[in-house]
């Protein structure tokens, strides 16, 4: 093996112009590669921090049926107070949690004596309200925690109704006997919550003007934020476990993840992922033509070399082990310095500031980053390594069925 290495090494440096092309090649097809999985990984991530903290939680809860309903504007089934209290009680007897927000939903009209127009929102408690992201604040500001007819509202709104921070609206909803209930809100912050149709629609205020609109003292659901450093792969156990809890404390409840809610979020991913392989597929068979066509060139200009080593002896099989070494040789030194291209790439994001528009839903932009794992990156090093070795071989295979008088006067 040894003599196997050391001829390869001297192939290898036989051409150096070609081996460091080949070499090249590698490195930057397994960069591009890592970079695009980081990016995705990237997206997973903050993409998923961004759906929960702006609008789903972690898992919400609901009184038992309210799915059923497929209406998400309906009050018809509601907990009440000291329900909430219990499963309050419950919720944060979990350690990761953080906080629990009650909301009722806000569907109606909203107007002033100049215009109306029809709204969808929320009513939760300030505090825990101001927790969630409201887009990107223009005017004014968050919900005010002593202003229980505080509202923030989007911006196409704001224009509409022609109101600035400080100023009233109303705000009317349909009850359960057919007539119509309202309050008067004061608009304490107009935001960017991205889509225009979110922000002509789109209000949130607090869950004393909810209980006020929808005469009840109670909720229509309960959102569940974990801690920052919360694995949220732990989303499932943790609902199953409050069920459990919570049936036996006599309050039959229903509970949805923000995986399941946030659907656009699975088809972005489940897309992004496709890609992926697809491209990986690609890169891999370009960097296998590569290799192949450089070791091709190298054999044939060896043909002579070949002959006389097979002439004072030297088996096929040892000729072949020798353009298989060489192969991985440009393999082992792509591969690395692909990896080494990836870090330092990783290292410039965290150094520059590239922003990308923000995602469906959401008014915050993404910072550019990627995410590099060590297993993925010994994985994808590993693959462009022995991807070398089919493209090495059909070239060793010709090279030596060559006689041995033929290639001696090639």
């Amino acid at each position: 093996m040894k003599n196997e290495l050391t001829i390869a090494w001297k192939n290898l440096l036989n051409n150096p112009g070609r081996s460091l092309l080949t070499i090249a090649v590698i490195a930057v097809s397994l960069c591009a590669f890592l970079f695009v999985h980081g990016y995705v990984e990237m997206v997973k991530i903050g993409f998923a921090e961004q759906v929960i903290r702006e609008q789903y939680g972690h898992f919400q809860v609901y009184p038992r049926g309210f799915t059923a309903l497929d209406d998400p504007s309906s009050v018809e089934l509601l907990f009440d107070a000291e329900e909430l209290s219990i499963l309050e009680e419950l919720i944060f007897s979990i350690d990761a949690v953080e906080a629990v927000l009650p909301r009722l939903p806000i569907t109606g009209m909203a107007g002033t004596s100049e215009s109306s127009l029809i709204i969808t929102g929320v009513a939760g408690r300030p505090l825990e309200e101001n927790l969630m992201g409201m887009g990107s604040i223009r005017k004014g500001g968050a919900l005010e925690p002593g202003n229980p007819g505080s509202a923030v509202i989007g911006t196409a709104m704001a224009r509409s109704l022609g109101v600035s921070p400080g100023d009233l609206f109303t705000v009317t909803v349909p009850n359960p006997g057919g007539g119509l209930e309202a309050a008067l809100l004061q608009v304490s912050g107009i935001t960017d919550f991205g889509p225009e149709e979110l922000n002509r629609r789109r209000l949130i205020t607090t869950l004393d003007a909810g209980h006020l609109l929808h005469y009840t003292r109670g909720a229509q659901r309960l959102l569940v934020l974990f801690g920052e450093t919360q694995d949220t792969e732990n989303t499932e156990s943790l609902m199953k476990n409050l069920r459990r809890a919570a049936a036996a404390r006599g309050i039959p409840v229903e509970t949805r993840s923000w995986r399941e809610l946030a659907v656009f979020y699975t088809q972005v991913i489940r897309d992004y992922v496709g890609q992926i392989h697809l491209m990986l597929i690609v890169v891999i068979i370009l960097s296998t033509l590569a290799v192949g066509s450089t070791v091709h060139i190298s054999v044939m200009q060896r043909i002579p070399e070949i002959g006389t080593l097979r002439a004072i002896g030297i088996s096929r099989a040892c000729i072949i082990a020798a353009v298989l070494l060489e192969s991985l040789l440009i393999g082992l030194l792509g591969s690395l310095a692909g990896l080494t291209m990836a870090l330092g790439l990783q290292g410039l994001l965290e150094i520059i500031t590239i922003t990308l528009p923000p995602p469906p839903g959401s008014s915050n932009e993404i910072r550019l980053s990627i995410i590099l794992t060590a297993p993925a990156m010994a994985l994808y090093a590993l693959v462009f390594l022995f991807i070398t070795l089919p493209a090495a071989l059909p070239s060793a295979l010709r090279g030596i069925r060559v006689s041995i008088i033929t290639a001696i006067r090639h």
